[in-house]
């Protein structure tokens, strides 16, 4: 029993920890930190950054910090995760569901170490990137729902129809990962600016699209991460795709919310929907601030923040109506 409790506190701050690693990610992108440090492990070979160790005019101590920073935020995240992987081992037969999600996370957890290597070492190759970032959102997510597995609620039965609620909301999360990849893609090809008008694009309700030059992740692995390499007919492209993905997005995980609290009568599905749509209506407000504000820090470091947590809640709710008895009324 003590060994429990701790194992739930330590999957509480690994939560917290994860949470922190992906914001200071988001703040690395945003400050074009990424190469602050060229090598890997180490910045410029030393465990600390600093100008007497940076034989170069292009080292930035600032920008070094920033990614080492990040790093060892990681490198913490890491040995918490496995210290949870130990633990979890000697009651892997009491909590089976606990020790399985453990195991998917280290598993994660090691790819990520990988592609933050790849990261540096490739120059910021565009889809090493945003695999990189979908590990790190499917790291927090895994292990929030880690914390919610410790204290399973007892599900209300006969209170929903999975029939018509289960599709959608496993549609919803889809929509969601997509939109997610299309936020990260459009970073990291610096697009986010590519449109500063709201709700036009560069004075247009539908500009000039080039989808063959913005999605063609090939010869993204050929491209240097400097904004010259890029036309603007493909950040434009981009970046309205993540417009419209975000509307769609709206709407669908938007009208499961609603479903949820005005057509399900039982308490339980009303709160989950009511959080739901709370956190919906959050992120399409933040990413409209973060156009008008011309990405702004604070707003963009939120706006991937409730992602990530809306990621989480999408994955709870699937879970629950996978479990709701397939024979439940509406």
């Amino acid at each position: 029993m003590y060994l429990h409790k701790i194992s739930i506190r330590l999957t509480q701050w690994s939560v917290c920890l994860a949470l922190s690693v992906l914001l200071l990610g988001a703040y690395t992108r945003l400050s074009d930190a990424g190469l602050g440090c060229p090598d890997w492990p180490l910045c410029y070979g030393a465990f600390v950054p600093s100008e007497e160790v940076a034989k170069t005019q292009s080292f930035n101590v600032e920008k070094a910090w920033i990614e080492m920073i990040h790093r060892y935020s990681v490198l913490l995240l890491g040995g918490f995760i496995f210290l949870l992987l130990g633990m979890n081992f000697y009651q892997r037969k009491r909590y089976r569901m606990a020790w399985y999600l453990t195991l998917i996370v280290s598993f994660l957890l090691l790819c990520q170490a990988a592609l933050g290597m790849w990261t540096v070492t490739l120059s910021l190759r565009p889809i090493v990137v945003l695999a990189h970032g979908l590990g790190g959102i499917s790291i927090f997510v895994l292990l929030g729902f880690l914390v919610a597995s410790w204290r399973e609620p007892d599900l209300p039965h006969g209170s929903i129809s999975t029939k018509l609620w289960k599709p959608w909301a496993f549609l919803a999360l889809a929509l969601l990962f997509i939109q997610i990849s299309l936020g990260i893609w459009m970073s990291l090809q610096y697009a986010s600016l590519a449109c500063l008008d709201f709700p036009l694009c560069q004075g247009k309700w539908w500009p000039t699209l080039s989808f063959r030059e913005a999605f063609d992740l090939l010869q993204g692995l050929d491209l240097a991460h400097d904004e010259a390499d890029f036309s603007n007919a493909k950040r434009v492209t981009i970046h309205f795709m993540h417009r419209l993905g975000g509307l769609l997005s709206l709407g669908v995980i938007g009208g499961l919310a609603v479903g949820l609290f005005v057509f399900v009568r039982n308490p339980f599905w009303k709160k989950w929907g009511k959080f739901l749509g709370r956190l919906v209506i959050l992120q399409a407000l933040l990413g409209i601030a973060n156009i008008l504000s011309h990405l702004a820090v604070p707003i963009s470091l939120l706006h991937t923040g409730t992602a990530a947590f809306l990621a989480l809640v999408l994955v709870r709710i699937c879970y629950f109506l996978s479990r709701v008895n397939p024979r439940s009324s509406f």
